[in-house]
């Protein structure tokens, strides 16, 4: 089963690290913080990609992987 991965952005009134602590905290496996762009990069861990829409966190995508064949 493929893992699916999101990518979230972080409004700029919180701190992206504190954000990332929350959603690990939540079961989500976070994989990068881009503290200057406020950037979370993660996997869903089987939960919804609604459910990392938390205070703090102003979008949230599915990561999509473009590799060419």
């Amino acid at each position: 089963m493929k893992e699916e991965r999101f990518i979230a952005t972080v409004e700029d009134k919180y701190q992206v690290q504190e954000i990332a602590d929350d959603l690990k905290r939540l079961g989500f496996r976070i994989d990068n913080v881009l503290r200057l762009g406020g950037i979370i990069i993660g996997s869903l861990n089987g939960k919804r990609l609604d459910q990392v829409k938390i205070k703090g966190v102003k979008m949230v995508e599915r990561e999509m992987n473009n590799r060419g064949i």
